[in-house]
């Protein structure tokens, strides 16, 4: 994985004969919202930091969110770099994990669905995710 670098992104424009990169670090999305949380970073000319600081808690977004703002950087031919990654969800009637097993000792986990305050994202293909 690429860490983002507002130097080398400019060079990936420029080398693209100055047409809009989008270039992806992220698994694809679960099909039950209910399983997983996902955790996305968009980076692009005007995210405010990179490198790894970006990379950090303060600029994560929810699903929601990073949709949006990739939409809005797609209608104004902005290049991009996205990044994700995703989170079980503590769920005990939802989700097939045992949250009693020694491996999720220690483990970060999301909140359930339900518990969850971020806004709802509705894919494409009618998923919702928050």
């Amino acid at each position: 994985m690429r860490l983002p670098c507002f130097n080398e992104l400019a060079l990936d424009i420029k080398a693209n004969g100055n047409k809009p990169i989008r270039l992806r670090y992220a698994a694809n999305m679960h099909p039950n919202p209910y399983f997983y949380k996902y955790y996305w970073w968009v980076f692009w000319q005007s995210s405010p930091v990179d490198g790894r600081e970006f990379l950090g808690n303060d600029y994560r977004l929810c699903s929601h969110d990073a949709f949006t703002l990739l939409d809005q950087l797609r209608a104004n031919g902005e290049s991009w770099i996205l990044y994700n990654k995703h989170r079980p969800r503590y769920d005990l009637i939802n989700t097939p994990f045992d949250f009693e097993h020694p491996q999720w000792k220690n483990r970060v986990v999301a909140p359930s669905f339900e518990l969850d305050t971020d806004s709802i994202w509705k894919s494409e293909n009618g998923i919702m995710y928050k």
